[in-house]
């Protein structure tokens, strides 16, 4: 009974997926896709803890549940179930429903199958089916922002895997503490897939390219594998790891900032909730830190980090869900979809009373924990995120589309279902989430956080009623920032060069490279500045070599002595 427990989470959903190969079984499968998580459900639930061998399974996997998995497996089950329940009716998945559904159960076996594993194999192999199948997700749309999206999720995806493969090898090879270098490529690894900056790029082009139902669980549920992955690979409560924590503290603080920062900047919903992630994983990349430098803080700090999981994952999947149906037709629909999107909103930013608030509460508590320097920025920089979190959610609700014009359908019961469900689950999330977690909150937790959110909606009201009267110009910053930024200046060069290759001599030449679909940005007035020089010099090209220099100059940085 108990090896059925735990073996019907994974087995379930892959089950499905082969029934819709043979057209006889396809309608089935589809009925049933949006169950496919009710097994890890009823094992988080009801499983007795406890870790089995399973010899005839990979390299001899061990699986089973502990305290933290529990707690992770209950979380990515609803998640996936509302999810699931969403996408029955959601347009983009009824096109090709089949290939949609494949991926999604694909994707959820390996994200139930890493939270039951506990050897390095088989969290490897459930990390890596996840990861791969989630590319399906991305790229289900078919369009040319899907594809670039999924290139961009595909390489941070091989990346991640090497990296972790590399460090769990170099840690098993090893005998007593973790080697450095080891620490430092399992970290990264594990960053990459919490979208720690800077190794964010692909998180928000990702989650904006993919279906709504997909970007729930990408960012409610699977990017929460990178947390888990630190728990399990890294020593926490056993010996101090002061280079990787404190690491892991300023690249989470970055984050934080930089993440919400830059998410200011977005034009699309789904692009600023995509940032808000990248900010929320940096805070919670803080108490992972925290925990590695005062490992004798564990017993309160691992509880605390479930808590912020559990409560960001549960927030930011009913703010992707309902901001999919902010448009739908009909009143009560936009009414559900403006709940789904404020109530998780606020907790985000820390409302008094809210989940929000005992999160950051309990993460200030681990924050305190930290050296005396950095505990004192670190006390500096809480209110800060907070503030930038409450601007970011109201950036969020302004560029939400509320007009329902463009449909004219309303949409299913099911995904209503889905978006008051979560609802119901964040908004009591305060009275269970510590119960659930078994964190202990600061006395007065639930009040702190009220300066900082005050003060972020005084400053959002400001600059509304200032672009209100005038048109305030702000920066296009695309989605993925720094990674978007160098793929069009490694674009533009290639193709500045083919131009090269046939002649620059004349003007039409010119007016079709500037015209290059991909030159954008800040990066075109580089072009428009060499073409222009070239047009002036009778068309002697230099634009080719202007990037070929800008190339080699760079590498010659990257690999001069002095330059590590």
């Amino acid at each position: 009974m108990t090896r059925g427990l735990v073996l019907l989470p994974i087995a379930a959903p892959l089950l499905l997926a082969v029934m819709l190969i043979p057209r006889r079984t396809r309608q089935t499968a589809l009925a049933l896709m949006a169950w496919a998580s009710l097994p890890a459900l009823a094992a988080s639930l009801l499983a007795p803890e406890g870790v089995e061998l399973y010899p005839g399974l990979l390299m001899g996997a061990r699986l089973g549940l502990d305290p933290i998995g529990r707690r992770f497996l209950g979380l990515t089950a609803v998640l996936w179930l509302a999810a699931g329940v969403y996408a029955r009716a959601y347009p983009p998945t009824r096109a090709d429903g089949a290939r949609y559904a494949a991926f999604h159960l694909a994707a959820l076996a390996g994200n139930v199958g890493l939270t039951l594993a506990h050897d390095i194999v088989s969290f490897q192999c459930f990390f890596a089916l996840m990861g791969f199948a989630a590319y399906g997700l991305v790229v289900h749309d078919g369009t040319a922002r899907a594809l670039h999206a999924g290139r961009a999720y595909l390489a941070f995806v091989v990346l991640g895997e090497v990296a972790i493969f590399a460090g769990a090898l170099m840690a098993w090879q090893g005998t007593g503490p973790i080697a450095p270098t080891a620490v430092a490529l399992l970290v990264a690894g594990f960053a990459i897939k919490c979208g720690l900056v800077p190794l964010h790029g692909w998180l928000p082009l990702a989650h904006p390219a993919a279906p709504t139902p997909a970007s729930a669980v990408l960012s409610g549920a699977m990017i929460k594998a990178g947390l888990l992955g630190w728990i399990r690979v890294l020593p926490m409560g056993a010996h101090p790891l002061m280079e990787a924590g404190l690491a892991l503290v300023a690249l989470g603080f970055g984050s934080a900032v930089y993440g919400a920062l830059v998410g200011l900047l977005q034009r699309e919903v789904k692009a600023v909730l995509a940032y808000s992630s990248v900010s929320q994983m940096g805070l919670i990349a803080v108490g992972v830190g925290a925990a590695l430098v005062s490992p004798e803080g564990w017993p309160e700090l691992g509880p605390g980090l479930l808590l912020l999981a559990m409560h960001h994952g549960v927030a930011k999947a009913t703010l992707f869900l309902a901001a999919g149906l902010a448009a739908a037709k009909g009143a009560l629909a936009r009414a559900v979809a403006a709940l789904g999107v404020v109530v998780p909103a606020l907790a985000l930013a820390g409302l008094p009373g809210t989940s929000g608030a005992l999160a950051k509460s309990v993460l200030a508590d681990g924050v305190a924990r930290l050296p005396t320097l950095w505990a004192a920025a670190g006390a500096a920089l809480l209110p800060l995120a907070a503030v930038l979190t409450t601007l970011l959610m109201a950036r969020a609700l302004a560029v939400t589309r509320w007009d329902d014009r463009t449909h004219t359908v309303a949409p299913a019961p099911s995904m209503w279902a889905a978006i008051v469900g979560l609802l119901v689950i964040g908004a009591t999330a305060v009275a269970w989430l510590p119960r659930v977690t078994g964190a202990t909150p600061p006395v007065g937790g639930l009040l702190k956080g009220a300066g900082p959110l005050a003060l972020g909606v005084v400053i959002a009201v400001l600059v509304w009623s200032t672009s209100c009267h005038r048109h305030v110009p702000r920066p296009d910053v695309p989605p993925g920032d720094v990674l978007e930024i160098l793929t069009r200046t490694m674009g533009m060069g290639w193709s500045a060069m083919r131009h090269v290759g046939r002649g620059l001599d004349d003007r039409a030449t010119a007016a079709r490279l500037r015209a290059d679909e991909r030159v954008g940005g800040a990066t075109a007035q580089i072009v428009e500045w060499a073409v222009g020089v070239e047009v002036r010099l009778g068309g002697w090209p230099v634009a080719g070599p202007l990037f070929v220099l800008l190339a080699v100059a760079l590498a010659l940085l990257w690999l001069a002595p002095g330059a590590r």
